[in-house]
């Protein structure tokens, strides 16, 4: 009796685990994505301040030289 529920419950078992391992391996690849994404949004704020506070400092230098 107790052979039909136990090999029911492995092939349940090996059919359910490649489905999480490749949902696991999806998720990883989202968070990779993720991280990525955050990391160049990070770098093009960065890059955009950098331009303001370059052509803040360039507007302030035209002003002073020309008496403003």
């Amino acid at each position: 009796m107790t052979g039909p529920p136990l090999l029911s419950f492995i092939i349940q078992a090996f059919s359910v685990t490649p489905f999480l391992i490749r949902e696991k391996r999806f998720q990883k690849n989202e968070e990779k994505r993720l991280v990525f994404f955050a990391i160049i949004c990070i770098l093009e704020k960065v890059k955009l301040n950098m331009k303001f506070t370059y052509s803040k400092l360039f507007y302030l230098k035209l002003c002073q030289s020309k008496g403003e």
